[in-house]
């Protein structure tokens, strides 16, 4: 999961049952607010790297009715 400013990877599949019977484990990342670089963040580089693969020509709906506009 990205916000605009931290990222959340974890291993479970976010389902009622994967909580009760599973260890998950997560790792947050985030960016302190005023940190001024010259190159990208990890949450603007995470999040450009999920929006390629999202919107990827290789991608395709499973619900072809609700295609996002891009």
């Amino acid at each position: 999961m990205v916000t605009d400013r931290s990222i959340y990877l974890g291993n479970l599949d976010w389902v009622g049952n994967e909580f009760s019977f599973n260890a998950g484990a997560g790792l947050v990342i985030s960016q302190p607010e005023g940190i001024e670089e010259r190159n990208s963040t990890v949450v603007e580089q995470l999040r450009a790297a999920f929006e390629r693969d999202w919107f990827s020509r290789y991608t395709h709906s499973l619900q072809a009715n609700k295609i996002p506009k891009h």
